[in-house]
């Protein structure tokens, strides 16, 4: 078939994903869902014609958004995820951090059914320490009495001012993540994306650095999304930038097998000034 999957204006890039099977498309009261195999990216999901995740190189994106966060706490144990959908970043954890707890709130399950029956990434089932929660990320938050480690804002794009994540990067939720956060918290979410033929640079991290001691950008390629991505941690403790080159690889021994992106490299590059050196130093404070 000679199918072409567009993504829809709010995304930094325009060019069409050519798909060979659509697996499943349709619209519910939250959001528009698509699934589909393209010969470049394989399987991958778009919420609202926006990518977010395929086949191809789902790991780069899940294990940045989880390791550099995680390595630099001590003995994490309670970690909350806001948004994703697939269900990949809670299983990143689980695989490699036998002893955290997760509780998983995703505002809509269909994503999690459908991801689970045709995303080979996706996981099936949920280890035994993810508590998955049907429900609004905000809300839940607002009313957990827990103190979490880490939390992550796995989140939809905000390109668009209709995103079910626009909420999510205000002055007011900043103060509110940080406040359910231990005293070595850390928030990981997205930053957006540059893309040098199409727009420019989307950071938002004011609502972080107004909040946070330590606001750290990370930034790497992503292929499925044809941009160079960001990710913005916010740390009340632990500069996860400062973490040696040596450090990183005595840490990672144990799960060196099981990672596929992530590395010693890696993580310097990530938070190497010249790496992205388009990002204002100012931004960020």
């Amino acid at each position: 078939m000679g199918l072409e999957f567009v993504p829809n204006g709010g995304q930094l890039i325009k060019d069409s994903i050519k798909v060979d099977k659509v697996m499943h498309y349709g619209k519910n009261k939250f959001q528009e869902i698509f699934i589909g195999h393209s010969p470049l990216l394989g399987m991958f999901l778009a919420l609202d014609g926006i990518v977010q995740s395929s086949e191809y190189d789902c790991h780069v994106y899940h294990e940045t958004i989880v390791h550099p966060a995680m390595l630099s706490l001590k003995n994490p144990k309670n970690v909350l995820i806001i948004g994703g959908g697939e269900g990949t970043t809670a299983e990143e954890i689980t695989k490699h951090y036998k002893e955290v707890k997760i509780d998983f709130v995703e505002i809509d399950e269909e994503v999690i059914r459908l991801s689970r029956r045709y995303l080979p990434y996706a996981p099936k089932k949920f280890d035994s320490n993810v508590n998955l929660v049907i429900g609004d990320g905000l809300r839940f938050l607002k009313n957990s009495k827990k103190k979490y480690d880490l939390i992550i804002g796995d989140l939809t794009d905000i390109f668009d001012g209709d995103s079910l994540s626009r909420e999510i990067f205000t002055d007011k939720f900043g103060r509110l993540v940080k406040s359910k956060l231990t005293e070595q918290g850390m928030y990981v979410t997205l930053a957006c994306g540059f893309d040098m033929g199409n727009g420019g640079y989307v950071l938002r991290p004011k609502y972080l650095t107004d909040n946070f001691p330590i606001v750290r950008p990370m930034c790497y390629y992503m292929p499925s999304f044809k941009i160079q991505m960001a990710m913005v941690i916010a740390s009340k403790k632990y500069d996860p930038a400062k973490l040696s080159k040596e450090e990183v690889a005595e840490k990672i021994k144990p799960m060196r097998k099981k990672l596929k992106f992530y590395n010693e490299n890696v993580h310097c590059a990530i938070f190497d000034k010249s790496y992205h050196a388009f990002i204002d130093d100012a931004t960020y404070g």
